[in-house]
């Protein structure tokens, strides 16, 4: 998305380049969402088996700011079905708020984190009194992708014609994590709950019913319904 600020053909992979771009901008620090992706998963799947023995279905992704939005504005009656896990732009400004800025040598009082995210909803989230502890916010600014681009640009800088380069700093080093593109959020729950739970994960049989694709699947000798709706990903 980036890259196609700049003229790129669509769907053209410029991380390299977007990681050159943020040494020109002046960022000490990189840290990847794929890392917080993956933990979030994991927490999302310890959740669901949680209530799987409460009955405390169906059970909603928090993943994304603007379905929360939705949900709060429009169908608030299924507030108390979405999962407690924070968002990866959340966890990842946990991590280096109150995590690793001490072990790198900063006071997180003196951190700024700085989040590039293709949603605006992201904005909002990032304010929100819930994201922040004692007062320190988990992120302090939200760009969204074609803000970051405009930025480039006002700075004269050409993200095509950078040469490609490495994530780097200290943080890099110590939450790197290979960039998945198919990663799915409903899958990759399933498979980390039947993995915590010593199962062996099983493949999802979708059967599409009048344009919702439903299946079953069985989690510590339960059989839950699942569906994938306009998108949104219900358990």
């Amino acid at each position: 998305t980036l890259g196609e600020e700049f003229g790129s053909e669509i769907g053209e992979n410029v991380e390299g380049k977007m990681f050159k771009s943020f040494e020109l901008v002046g960022f000490n620090e990189v840290i990847e969402t794929s890392f917080a992706e993956e933990l979030s998963i994991k927490e999302e799947a310890k959740e669901l088996i949680d209530r799987l023995s409460s009955d405390k279905l169906p059970l909603f992704t928090s993943k994304a700011p603007g379905w929360i939005n939705y949900i709060e504005q429009y169908e608030d009656e299924f507030v108390e079905n979405i999962s407690s896990t924070k968002s990866a732009q959340q966890i990842s400004g946990v991590l280096v708020k109150h995590h690793f800025s001490e072990e790198l040598g900063y006071k997180k009082e003196d951190v700024v984190v700085v989040s590039i995210m293709p949603s605006i909803s992201s904005k909002d989230e990032a304010e929100r009194s819930t994201n922040e502890y004692k007062g320190i916010k988990d992120v302090d600014f939200v760009l969204t992708t074609k803000e970051y681009a405009r930025l480039l640009k006002r700075m004269n800088i050409d993200l095509l014609k950078l040469d490609d380069a490495q994530v780097f700093g200290e943080l890099a080093k110590l939450t790197s994590c290979s960039l998945r593109t198919d990663i799915s959020v409903l899958e990759d729950t399933l498979k980390a709950a039947s993995e915590l739970l010593g199962e062996v994960p099983h493949e999802l049989d979708y059967k599409d019913i009048k344009g919702v694709k439903e299946t079953t699947y069985t989690l510590n000798g339960k059989e839950i319904t699942v569906a994938l709706v306009h998108g949104e990903y219900t358990i």
